[in-house]
C-alpha cells in the first residue's frame, strides 16, 4: 500500500503476519521504522494532552478554591466576633475564672463528655485516626481547635461524601434547637464541660 504526500513517498510493507514496517523514500534517502515508533508517538501525545487538561482543570480548581477561601476567611473573621462577644457576657467571678483556667490547657476540649459527645455525632472521637487530639491553634487560626464538625476533612473523606452548605446549617439549627428548647440535659452536660475540668485534661 503506497501513502502519498507533497515530498513524501510512503510504502507500507507486511513482515509476516502481523508487523508492517514503513518505507520513507525522498529523492534517494531511506528510512525504515515500526508500527512501533507510532504506538509510542501516539501515547506520548495523549500523555501530554492528559497532563495539560489535567493542569487547566486544577487551574480552575484553585481559581474557584481562592473564591471559597476569602469566603471562608470573612465568616471566620466574623464567628471571632461573635465567640468574643459571648465570652465576655460570662459574668464575672469563679464562673470565669474556671472558664478562662481550663482555656489555658490547649487541649482544654478533650474532656470526657465532649470526647463523648463528637462520637455520638459520628465524629472522629468514634474512630482511631485521632484527628480531635492532633488539631492545634496556629496564629492564623487562634480560636477553632477542637472536636469535629460538618467541616472534618477527615469525617468527609471517612463517608465519602460532602455537606451540601445547607444541610451544614441544618445541623446547626438542629444543635442550637437541642441546646435551647428541647435537651436541658444534653445543655448542662456541654455547659459544665465547657467550664469544669475533668480527669482526663
Amino acid at each position: 500500500m503506497v501513502f502519498r504526500t507533497e515530498t513524501w513517498r510512503i510504502e507500507r510493507k507486511r513482515i509476516g503476519w502481523t508487523e508492517y514496517k514503513f518505507l520513507y523514500r525522498k529523492g534517494y534517502k531511506k528510512a525504515r521504522c515500526g508500527l512501533d515508533l507510532f504506538v509510542q508517538l501516539i501515547i506520548a501525545d495523549y500523555h501530554v494532552r492528559e497532563l495539560a487538561q489535567q493542569k487547566e482543570a486544577l487551574q480552575e480548581k484553585l481559581e474557584k478554591l481562592d473564591k471559597t477561601q476569602e469566603v471562608l476567611q470573612k465568616e471566620y473573621w466574623y464567628q471571632e466576633c461573635e465567640l468574643h462577644k459571648w465570652q465576655s457576657s460570662i459574668p464575672g467571678g469563679p464562673m470565669k475564672l474556671a472558664y478562662e483556667s481550663l482555656r489555658k490547657n490547649p487541649k482544654w476540649y478533650m474532656q470526657n463528655e465532649l470526647i463523648k459527645d463528637c462520637a455520638g455525632r459520628g465524629g472522629c472521637c468514634g474512630r482511631e485516626c485521632g484527628c480531635c487530639e492532633k488539631r492545634e491553634s496556629t496564629p492564623e487560626k487562634s480560636m477553632g481547635a477542637g472536636h469535629c464538625t460538618t467541616g472534618c476533612a477527615c469525617c468527609s473523606s471517612f463517608r465519602g461524601c460532602e455537606l451540601t452548605a445547607q444541610e451544614k446549617k441544618n445541623i446547626r439549627d438542629a444543635l442550637r434547637a437541642a441546646l435551647k428548647y428541647s435537651n436541658s440535659a444534653y445543655l448542662l452536660s456541654m455547659s459544665r464541660a465547657y467550664i469544669i475540668r475533668d480527669r482526663k485534661v
